[in-house]
């Protein structure tokens, strides 16, 4: 997947992968409910972004920075974050498509 002119190694069937953004999947829904909590908008924004910085950098190996800069806007992680949901709906269908072809019925 590429992401800002950044290559970023997106593979849900592989199980290293999968592990980590399950595991980072899980924190950002945990942080989240925290997050709910603030009061004021601007205070669940930062919270917000230093948990998606953290999300990408636990998933990509420390590469926040290369990927979404070093700065980013909240939007910018969304951006990131959305993509990142596309490319698993992507590879979902190329995976429906190889069992589909490859079943076992239509192997005998």
């Amino acid at each position: 997947m590429k992401f800002n002119n950044v290559n970023v190694a997106v593979d849900f069937y592989d199980p290293d992968f999968l592990e980590k953004f399950e595991n980072a999947s899980d924190k950002v829904q945990e942080e989240a409910k925290r997050i709910e909590e603030i009061e004021k908008a601007s205070e669940q924004m930062r919270k917000l972004i230093a948990v998606l910085q953290d999300f990408i950098n636990e998933v990509f190996d420390d590469r926040c920075d290369e990927i979404v800069g070093s700065n980013p806007k909240f939007i910018e992680l969304m951006n990131f974050y959305d993509e990142l949901a596309q490319e698993r709906i992507r590879q979902d269908a190329k995976m429906d498509k190889f069992q589909t072809k490859y079943s076992i019925k239509k192997l005998k």
